[in-house]
């Protein structure tokens, strides 16, 4: 198995230095030094994060797993059970010869961090479809606003570790620059996204500093969820479903196939606890529910102005016995028209709507 030993000895890794000196000298049990560097070394390289039967974080190395390659568009899920078990999946068609390839890291990190940790931890630069695109599969992933045209995205060159430039103006950032704003843009968020009114300025702050695929926007939005997994009013549960079809939208182009990260950990709160991508079923009951009772809450007035009912004809119950006992005119209610939110537009959130107006579309 590839250690990397002697490259690890030369940068004087700290880890390995650790381990090393543990082994050799605080439990004097006459291991070889060479022996302990080479092992250590090809737990890091070739281990993969597995859990216990009782959640606990374990590194696990598998002798048929390991001979697997990095991409970040893999096509390959890897899955472990409690009981040390690990499943690899085909996560799309795969053609007989084609190698199997899986993803060292989570495809939610920017094209610096990959290539980051794919640097320190495993020596190598990757130079997979998505990190050769400036794109990024045509997500913008990591990609903010050109500061000086604001009509244009930074991009980055082939994989990185070069100046972003603007297709549309020429202007270049260092990629440190670009890193650096992003980073302490996803502090902010999750400092200052205390309740859901911050978090939903936040998301609207994103989306106009960055792509509205970027992992920015993406940290904001799930911030936004964490604040409003409790609340089933219908404009909120519309938001809700839109930032989460747009976030499994995302999720498909990044990490195609069936995964844990977008069967159950979609949405992270304050505690960077998952939030369960399954809650989108139990969102679609409620919006369904939500639907429901407002049609209990609408009677049909048949030959009405809008001609034979349909939603011209659609009066809200309360504005009928009102028009009744007094004498005021119904107000119509047009129950199947649906507003642009102006707030969620800005925020990226473009399929977000309000029912009707008034009381119930606020």
């Amino acid at each position: 198995m590839e250690s990397h030993a002697e490259r690890r000895r030369q940068e004087n890794e700290p880890h390995t230095e650790i381990a090393v000196a543990y082994f050799t000298k605080v439990l004097d049990a006459g291991w070889d030094e060479e022996m302990v560097r080479h092992v250590h070394g090809a737990i890091i390289t070739n281990a993969i994060n597995t859990y216990g039967a009782r959640r606990e974080a374990l590194r696990g190395l598998y002798t048929t797993l390991y001979l697997m390659n990095h991409s970040c568009c893999p096509n390959v899920t890897i899955r472990s059970e409690p009981d040390g078990t690990v499943y690899a999946r085909a996560a799309v068609p795969i053609k007989k010869g084609q190698p199997l390839l899986f993803s060292y890291l989570p495809p939610s990190d920017p094209l610096w961090r990959r290539q980051g940790d794919l640097t320190s931890l495993y020596y190598f630069r990757c130079n997979c479809e998505r990190c050769i695109d400036h794109t990024e599969l045509g997500t913008y992933f990591s990609s903010p606003l050109c500061p000086q045209c604001s009509g244009g995205f930074l991009e980055p060159y082939e994989g990185g570790g070069r100046p972003w430039s603007c297709p549309e103006c020429g202007e270049e950032q260092p990629e440190e620059e670009v890193a650096r704003q992003a980073e302490e843009y996803v502090k902010r968020i999750q400092k200052e996204s205390t309740d859901m009114e911050a978090a939903l300025q936040m998301l609207t702050d994103a989306a106009n500093t960055f792509h509205t695929n970027h992992f920015v926007w993406l940290t904001a939005a799930q911030m936004v969820l964490h604040h409003l997994q409790d609340s089933t009013t219908p404009h909120t549960l519309s938001v809700r479903r839109d930032l989460w079809q747009r976030i499994i939208g995302l999720y498909q182009r990044l990490e195609p196939g069936a995964t844990r990260r977008k069967g159950e950990s979609g949405a992270r709160g304050r505690d960077g606890k998952s939030n369960s991508l399954t809650m989108h079923a139990s969102l679609h009951s409620h919006l369904t529910n939500a639907a429901a009772h407002r049609c209990v809450a609408v009677q049909r007035r048949p030959g009405g102005e809008g001609g034979g009912g349909g939603t011209d004809g659609c009066l809200r119950e309360k504005d009928a016995q009102q028009g009744a006992g007094g004498g005021t005119e119904p107000r119509r209610h047009h129950a199947g028209r649906l507003h642009q939110d102006p707030g969620a537009r800005a925020a990226g959130i473009h399929g977000a709507a309000v029912a009707g107006g008034g009381e119930e579309g606020a």
